[in-house]
């Protein structure tokens, strides 16, 4: 099933999910000798348009596409940014039509060597694809209470079935790219509330809620109670780790 084709579930995402996307974007325009702006790119899996707003800074037109319209329908318009409902392993787009292609938290739901193989088919001569990824370890800064706290959670809810693995050398090389991958991290400030408006936009969740199996109010009501004794201030921080891999 796709966790993220349902209305109620892209507007928690839409809403809760940190904003990390343009610290990555300055990470890819100072390793790629590109001019100023691409003239095209294309964010796969744009959901709600997050990793498709921060490409603005470094493409003159932008194609955002995802298999779900319910992302898509949350994601914010504007002139330079288009949005298509598509699949990531079959896009309709004509050979060699961007400089630059994105996917964001969103490689391990693919067929990866048909998405590759598509990837490579679209870039122009000189273009480039770039994969990034950040996943929520668990940690709160200077309170190792919480991380006992966030195992609990990830028993109540696992995480449905995927592929973890990142594109690798060998996978790339496949298809005739080459390139590296580097880890990043950052930092979010969120009170309870915030925490747990998060935690229910993740696909575990997700599939308790939208599915039929557990009522989200109830749910928030029981990550609050088990998240709130964590607290020792009004906001604390959290961890966030990634890594972003530049293929040519």
């Amino acid at each position: 099933m796709n966790f993220f084709d349902f209305e109620t579930a892209a507007q928690r995402y839409a809403q809760a999910r940190p904003y990390f996307q343009p610290d990555v974007i300055e990470m890819i325009r100072s390793r790629l000798p590109f001019p100023a702006k691409v003239d095209a790119a294309l964010d796969v899996a744009c959901g709600t348009g997050h990793s498709t707003m921060a490409l603005l800074g470094i493409a003159n037109t932008i194609v955002g596409t995802d298999l779900s319209n319910a992302m898509i329908a949350q994601a914010t318009r504007h002139p330079a940014i288009s949005f298509q409902q598509a699949p990531a392993e079959r896009l309709p787009f004509p050979d060699a039509s961007f400089d630059l292609i994105t996917v964001c938290m969103a490689y391990h739901w693919f067929d990866q060597p048909r998405f590759l193989a598509e990837a490579k088919r679209l870039l122009t001569p000189n273009g480039a694809l770039v994969v990034y990824n950040s996943y929520f370890p668990g940690v709160m800064a200077g309170n190792d209470r919480y991380q006992q706290a966030h195992a609990n959670y990830t028993s109540q809810f696992p995480t449905p079935a995927r592929s973890n693995k990142h594109p690798t050398q060998a996978d790339a090389g496949n298809v005739g790219l080459a390139g590296t991958t580097e880890p990043f991290e950052f930092w979010v400030e969120w009170n309870v509330a915030q925490l747990v408006d998060y935690l229910c936009s993740q696909s575990n969740v997700i599939g308790q809620v939208e599915c039929g199996h557990r009522d989200l109010g109830s749910i928030k009501t029981e990550l609050r109670a088990q998240f709130g004794d964590c607290f020792n201030q009004p906001l604390e921080r959290f961890l966030f780790r990634g890594d972003v891999s530049i293929w040519q």
